[in-house]
């Protein structure tokens, strides 16, 4: 016994019909006639009986029924579970993002408009799951592929009213009375490049907020270090940008993935369109 003439045999039950049956099975009515003669052959049974142009589904047919139902049911329960998981399996992508989360809402925009079909999921930068990680670092370090990768200066941001904004080009003499307020996701890097330049910053609070962190700033509570290109339309024009010629700092933004390349065209398609996003953003 096959499905086929399992499914077959339903459809005969439920239209008491051989020429309704097999207009929508899209059979001829020859050909359903002759399948259902061989099902009822191979079970040494009749299930209908003939009345009229009806057939009228005996005791027999009943039990066949009964069982016929329960298995094309679980066929269909299976055949759509297997479809959904499918479907997740090659649409489902998690991106999580350490950096530059203001952006989330205008990229999600972007995906969805151009990737409909695929489903995004945002990651906190502490779990493990991911397809596609956007991280800050100092060097290229790790076991995640880098597909993408920018490199931008960073320097000292300060409020107009301070005396330093007057100033040309700054040292690190300048900065030693000054009080830091630290931005936590860049703490490493720039505690890498102190120690390096042999300076110790006054740190006097440190904050993972980045509208909290220009909040203090613009309220002249002290100064930080903080990228140039991707924090720009925060300074406003009460915030000032300098550079410190004895204290080059650079932090590497990354887009990477977790293999050797990306899992399926899904993916790959995701991470060109936030390779030319953030190409937009920040080099402008």
């Amino acid at each position: 016994m096959e499905l086929q003439q399992i499914k077959q045999f339903r459809e005969i039950a439920r239209t008491e019909n051989i020429s309704k049956a097999a207009e929508t099975l899209g059979l001829t009515q020859a050909t359903l006639s002759q399948n259902l003669k061989r099902l009822e052959d191979e079970l040494g049974v009749q299930l209908f009986e003939r009345v009229g142009k009806r057939l009228v589904i005996n005791k027999a047919g009943e039990i066949m029924y009964r069982h016929c139902d329960e298995i094309c049911s679980t066929i269909d329960t299976l055949t759509a579970e297997l479809a959904e998981y499918k479907g997740e399996e090659r649409k489902a992508i998690t991106i999580a993002f350490e950096d530059l989360t203001e952006h989330i809402p205008e990229i999600l925009n972007r995906l969805n408009e151009q990737l409909p079909e695929i489903q995004v999921r945002i990651a906190s930068v502490n779990e493990k799951e991911w397809n596609i990680r956007l991280f800050s670092s100092i060097s290229n370090k790790g076991m995640q592929v880098r597909h993408w990768s920018f490199t931008e200066d960073m320097g000292v941001v300060i409020h107009r009213d301070s005396p330093l904004a007057k100033q040309g080009l700054l040292h690190k003499i300048d900065l030693i009375n000054s009080s830091f307020i630290n931005y936590a996701p860049y703490e490493d890097i720039v505690q890498y490049y102190c120690r390096r330049e042999d300076f110790c910053s006054n740190t006097i609070i440190s904050v993972d907020t980045k509208s909290v962190m220009i909040d203090l700033m613009k309220r002249n509570m002290g100064v930080a270090f903080l990228p140039q290109n991707s924090w720009q339309q925060y300074f406003g024009d009460e915030l000032v940008f300098k550079t410190v010629a004895d204290l080059p700092i650079q932090r590497e933004l990354y887009l990477a993935t977790r293999n050797t390349w990306c899992r399926n065209d899904e993916e790959f398609k995701c991470l060109e369109i936030l390779q030319d996003y953030f190409n937009g953003v920040l080099r402008i």
